[in-house]
């Protein structure tokens, strides 16, 4: 007869994974709200005294989501598709965690002579996480690039059976 091993997980172990999952929520509400310039969204991924460095924005991580889809349409970004990948969560006591974590952007965006370009930016975030009052939230973003590509865009929105698909937005209009 076959037995099955049983295994048992502590409380410990499952206040654990909650507590990484919860993490990993904060950076994926980030990535959306990006895409979708939902300022509210963006905001409910960092604690409100939160700071972020983006290079190209250093501040508030408040004012960096008032700041980015302003920021998105001058530079002519038409689409923006924020990828989370894995990230690398460790815990500095009950409270605190440095999190890594590797994204991909994909945004297509105006080129030259009313072309696209599409661009494709590799990178990481180097987060401090902090959980206050049973919630956690980013309380520091730094954001390192690692690499980009700008090709001509290759998008084909109306040809061939793409005609027919709903269009992502860079607003909540298509959830």
């Amino acid at each position: 007869a076959l037995r099955l091993a049983t295994m048992s997980v502590s409380g410990a172990e499952i206040q654990r994974f909650k507590n990484q999952q919860a993490i990993y929520d904060c950076l994926l509400r980030c990535g959306r709200g990006i895409d979708r310039r939902d300022t509210e969204l963006i905001e409910s991924a960092f604690h409100n005294d939160a700071t972020v460095d983006h290079g190209y924005f250093t501040g508030s991580a408040s004012a960096f989501a008032t700041f980015i889809g302003p920021f998105y349409d001058s530079h002519g970004v038409v689409q923006a598709t924020h990828r989370v990948n894995q990230a690398l969560i460790e815990f500095i006591d009950a409270d605190t965690a440095h999190v890594e974590s590797y994204s991909l952007v994909f945004i297509d965006a105006a080129g030259e002579g009313g072309s696209l370009t599409a661009r494709t930016i590799g990178g990481r975030y180097l987060d401090r996480v902090e959980r206050r009052d049973g919630a956690w939230a980013v309380a520091e973003r730094t954001y390192v690039l690692d690499w980009n590509s700008n090709v001509d865009s290759t998008v084909d929105r109306d040809g061939s059976y793409f005609g027919e698909l709903a269009r992502g937005r860079t607003d909540r209009s298509d959830d």
